[in-house]
């Protein structure tokens, strides 16, 4: 899958999503330790939206990164590793149910991204995309619940398990990209509530 339809997926499950509202009712219904404000409710659905933008423009910065390299058609196969989830005729949660319908597609492929990132840390001391996306899934994660959350990382271990993208990540340790621009996404305070981190 190419960014382009990627980015019109999300935009048609945006569109979906506008006509028939459904991502509260959905968010509240998970099971959580604690369940959600109204107010929470809202930033949360702010926060799945911008979670589930930065998808494509992550990926396009990581494949502009590499244009042109030695490194590009080998970071272009991870990335379609990253991005296979979004064709699973068997979703976690169906794309027909709109923004919720896709944050699961997103967590799958930046988790993935974010265990292939911090690998590729250990051995070049530079990251593979411009952010650290750790704080946003594990809002996501929060979002999702432990069940459905724990079905989308055996997704993730399982590709990280397979021979071809271990071999691929080790070649680019090889001759590593040029190190990431600085983050342009701010993680919204949410994020570090529903992360369990300090909000200061």
């Amino acid at each position: 899958m190419n960014t382009t339809a990627l980015r019109a997926q999300i935009a048609d499950a945006l569109k979906q999503e506008r006509r028939n509202p459904r991502a509260r009712a959905l968010l509240q219904g998970i099971s959580r330790p604690a369940p959600l404000s109204d107010l929470d409710l809202r930033r949360a659905e702010a926060f799945a939206e911008a979670y589930v933008a930065r998808v494509p423009e992550l990926v396009d910065e990581a494949l502009g990164r590499a244009a042109g390299t030695f490194a590009e058609p080998k970071l272009r196969r991870m990335l379609e590793v990253a991005l296979a989830y979004w064709e699973e005729e068997e979703d976690v949660i169906p794309d027909s149910l709109g923004l919720l319908g896709v944050l699961d597609d997103a967590y799958a492929t930046l988790a993935l991204v974010q265990a292939l990132s911090l690998r590729y840390r250990e051995e070049t001391g530079h990251a593979l995309v411009s952010e650290d996306v750790g704080v946003g899934n594990s809002a996501a994660r929060a979002l999702l619940g432990e069940e459905l959350s724990d079905r989308l990382d055996a997704f993730v271990d399982d590709a990280l398990a397979d021979r071809a993208l271990q071999e691929l990540l080790a070649e680019l340790v090889e001759e590593p990209l040029a190190p990431p621009p600085p983050p342009v996404w701010e993680v919204d305070a949410l994020a570090f509530l529903l992360a369990g981190s300090d909000r200061g």
